[in-house]
């Protein structure tokens, strides 16, 4: 075995260990490509959270144990000519998600926008990835996502939304585009895991105990829950997520949407929104462009408040970590390659750095 931690790994080669793991577990060609696909972009904008180590233990153990389905049979419900919902058949997040999206871009091309809630689906990963198809295309994206019960309401004790997360993505004209991606809670889910694992403390105002007590300790939200990020303003995020991708989409809210971690019995029922807009329905694309261009140059021309500080659009760091593991690879630590290790015996697939 490999144990240089410095020996970069092609994206081509983890996309085949990625795909033969899920093929392996029961994922079906198709949606294992498309899993694959999604997984790899993460870890390759090292949104490591959402990425391989992350998510591919736990959806290959999930689809072999049925709690997803594959393959699924998503199907449509046409309500207008501009809007869609989407029944994901307990299908994965990623394969709903790229389904949604893709839908949302086909009828924002003909008509300007196009609007597609899904139901019965399961955690999609980073919302940025879907925004990303519409850029590729010209477009503007916005996608939402519901989930299991992890943060309490402004004021209060318990948790009632998830982190319910919104991603909004746009071409700029330059060569990285405007891609927001977050959480309405002060932290991810994922972020404190990383806490738990990296035995860190949580800063002021994140979390809560079991008995609502403010806590550092990123072991008491087992138990415990999430403040909202900015106080009522993310809370107010988190119920507008909702109502697009719980209320509005028919999909499971509130404790309605089940636990990916915890629920051993049933998929999740988490509900999407996806939102695709074409600025040239507004204004000529260059117009556009120019626009958004001048905008981004107001911004970063801001001069820094101290030595240290910096001011980025959110997504460049992102593709310029992206530009660079596509070209030169990217590392797998050691407690990332110790958790793929284990699914990689279970289900009988080599690690490429085991190769």
């Amino acid at each position: 075995m490999v144990k240089d931690e410095s020996m970069r790994i092609s994206y081509e080669e983890l996309w085949s260990y990625c795909y033969k793991i899920l093929v392996s577990a029961g994922t079906s060609d198709s949606e294992a490509h498309i899993v694959s696909d999604v997984l790899l972009w993460t870890e390759f904008i090292e949104r490591g959270t959402n990425g391989l180590s992350s998510r591919l233990p736990l959806l290959a153990e999930r689809v072999n144990n049925k709690l997803i389905k594959s393959p699924s049979e998503p199907v449509f419900e046409i309500k207008t000519e501009t809007i869609s919902i989407l029944n994901g058949d307990n299908g994965f997040g990623q394969v709903n998600g790229t389904i949604a999206m893709k839908k949302a871009i086909q009828v924002a091309k003909d008509h300007g926008v196009g609007l597609v809630f899904v139901n019965h689906s399961n955690h999609y990963g980073a919302g940025a990835y879907y925004c990303k198809l519409a850029i590729e295309e010209n477009l503007i994206g916005f996608t939402t996502s519901n989930a299991y019960p992890k943060v309490a309401p402004f004021g209060g004790s318990k948790p009632v939304l998830g982190t319910n997360p919104l991603s909004l993505g746009c071409p700029t004209g330059k060569e990285y585009p405007l891609l927001i991606d977050m959480a309405t809670s002060a932290f991810a889910q994922s972020t404190v895991r990383e806490f738990q694992k990296a035995n860190k403390l949580l800063p002021d105002d994140v979390a809560l105990d079991v008995n609502g007590r403010p806590t550092n300790n990123p072991l008491d939200v087992n138990e415990g829950c999430l403040l909202p990020s900015g106080g009522a303003k993310g809370f107010s995020l988190g119920i507008m997520v909702e109502l697009f991708s719980g209320i509005l989409s028919g999909a499971g809210f509130s404790f309605g949407v089940g636990s990916i971690w915890k629920d051993q019995t049933r998929g999740s029922n988490t509900g999407h929104f996806f939102l695709a807009l074409n600025p040239a329905s507004i204004m000529s694309f260059n117009l556009y462009l120019q626009r958004m261009q001048s905008l981004i140059e107001k911004i970063e021309g801001v001069p820094t408040y101290s030595k240290t500080s910096s001011v980025r659009i959110p997504g460049k760091i992102r593709y310029d970590k992206l530009k660079e593991n596509m070209e030169n690879g990217i590392c797998i630590n050691s407690s990332a390659k110790s958790k793929l290790n284990s699914i990689s015996i279970k289900f009988k697939v080599k690690p490429p750095w085991q190769l």
